[in-house]
């Protein structure tokens, strides 16, 4: 079977988490895989996800709560700030 990159992400998942899973997305992005997760881990499960960007936690909740997907989501406000104080201190 020929699928595209994300296609495939889809799927290798899929075939891995279960009803009941606990579930990390460490990039949030627009919710997609977040989702995805969601509806596979069901009602007992969990997913954290996270992101640096607060538009990701904006989009992400949206997208959940559209498909009535609930999910517990922070944004990493401490790693976003120690990435720029790097930046400075180069």
């Amino acid at each position: 079977m020929n699928y595209q990159i994300t296609q495939w992400c889809a799927h290798f998942i899929s075939e891995h988490v279960k009803e009941g899973d606990l579930c990390i997305d460490a990039t949030m992005g627009n919710g997609n895989d977040t989702l995805l997760l969601s509806c596979l881990c069901g009602e007992k499960g969990h997913v954290l996800a996270f992101d640096i960007q607060e538009i990701a936690l904006a989009n992400t909740r949206e997208r959940l709560e559209k498909e009535k997907q609930e999910i517990e989501a922070r944004i990493a406000e401490s790693e976003k700030k120690n990435s720029e104080d790097s930046k400075e201190a180069v």
